[in-house]
């Protein structure tokens, strides 16, 4: 039999959701601070003196700037599809967490389910001692 952990299913699906968001908003902080420091960079060429080793320290960070800008970008792109779709589709995500509260109290339901004897009382202790054994392990 393939068994699915209904749980552990609903869990990836939000984190991933929730990852996803998080990645798209920091890689645009990210775009927002690399062009400012940009800007600051090429203040620093146009309006002070520096010597040969000093402007290419500033040419390195320049480059350095341009080259994690768009990395920032490219991973904004790639993921602008999928977070597209997932903000179109938010209240899934409302849904597949009241899903996943759901799954909680049954899970936590069965787990302290216990039978009751109905016609063959006599066979209740074995129940109750087999109940035990159960919530031990």
């Amino acid at each position: 039999m393939n068994e699915i952990d209904a749980l552990r299913l609903t869990s990836q699906f939000i984190t991933a959701f929730q990852a996803v968001r998080s990645a798209v908003q920091q890689n645009e902080s990210d775009i927002i601070y690399y062009e400012h420091e940009y800007n600051d960079l090429t203040h620093a060429l146009e309006l002070t003196k520096f010597n040969a080793a000093e402007g290419y320290q500033l040419a390195v960070q320049q480059k350095e700037n341009r080259v994690n800008r768009r990395k920032a970008k490219d991973q904004v792109a790639q993921l602008q599809p999928l977070f597209d779709v997932m903000t179109r589709h938010q209240s899934y995500f409302q849904d597949l967490r009241k899903a996943q509260a759901q799954i909680e109290k049954i899970k936590s339901s069965q787990a302290s389910r216990m039978y009751t004897a109905r016609a063959r009382t006599d066979m209740q202790d074995a129940f109750d001692r087999a109940k035990q054994k159960q919530v031990a392990q």
